[in-house]
């Protein structure tokens, strides 16, 4: 977890109480050790942004499909229901059969 290799950097810099003086070159090793971690967080959050708009987009596309199924369904009965409809139309009925056989 980037946040916890940060604090545990933040955590290796020596307090001023405990030490007076710091060598110019651990600071300066430690100052870009924590530019770098800056850096790594920066990056992770676009990251993270480009995450949540991608999600945001797959979510929109996934419901206008869903809308665009539910109407398919819709036209898919109505297409079933009239050709329903024609067909029955079309054939006789079994009391018009049976009275026209006697």
């Amino acid at each position: 977890d980037i946040r916890q290799e940060a604090s545990m950097t933040v955590e290796d810099i020596p307090s001023p109480v405990r030490s007076q003086h710091v060598p110019s070159a651990l600071l300066t090793e430690l100052q870009e050790a924590v530019q770098h971690r800056q850096e790594q967080v920066q990056q992770m959050q676009e990251s993270e942004e480009r995450f949540r708009r991608e999600r945001d987009d797959a979510r929109k596309a996934l419901e206008a499909a869903k809308v665009q199924h539910s109407v398919v369904e819709s036209k898919l009965r109505l297409v079933r229901s009239r050709r329903k409809g024609i067909i029955e139309a079309t054939m006789p009925h079994p009391e018009v059969a049976s009275s026209s056989n006697a």
